[in-house]
């Protein structure tokens, strides 16, 4: 939970055999495991120091009177990209996100430098996408509107993306 451009927070439920943790965490393209002990009565770990915009797995296991259990699943996480001010710009790539907050219909609104394939996806505050689309667009300013009425109440992240270049905006469904 909690997904920002550099962290997140883990957590977990503990068992009365439970004696202490293990979480792991990856870049998805990278091979090593970086591992973390956590002692009890802690049932979270706050990871720092992520790339912003990344692909990560991430694992838990388990010590108790018997061993180390078996790694959870690995769950994805995405990081966010970094965020800029109301308007965000990223060199001549400039969005502005709008109404926010927003009950129905978010408005967005970018400028492309040259003609090309816009993606656009919407992320939960844990990091999960719950809302994608691509289409090409025409160089100069455009609109797209999304519907995010069946979006659950709270803070969403939407990242609007065209070659190499992406912004990220944070906003908020009501």
């Amino acid at each position: 939970s909690n997904v920002t451009a550099t962290g997140c927070d883990v957590s977990w439920s503990q068992d009365p055999d439970d004696l202490k943790y293990k979480v792991g965490y990856k870049l998805v393209s990278g091979s090593t495991w970086t591992q973390v002990f956590v002692s009890l009565p802690n049932t979270s770990y706050t990871i720092s120091g992520l790339a912003s915009g990344a692909d990560y797995k991430v694992r838990v296991k388990t010590k108790c009177s018997g061993g180390w259990t078996n790694w959870t699943a690995k769950e994805d996480l995405t990081t966010l990209a970094s965020a800029v001010s109301n308007s965000a710009r990223e060199g001549n790539f400039v969005a502005n996100v709008y109404p926010n907050p927003v009950n129905q219909t978010l408005n967005i609104d970018y400028n492309l430098e040259a003609d090309g394939k816009v993606s656009i996806q919407v992320f939960d505050i844990l990091g999960k996408a719950v809302i994608a689309t691509e289409a090409n667009q025409a160089a100069g300013a455009n609109t797209a509107q999304l519907d995010v009425s069946e979006l659950t109440n709270g803070n969403h992240y939407v990242r609007i993306q065209s070659g190499n270049q992406q912004i990220v905006k944070k906003f908020v469904k009501f």
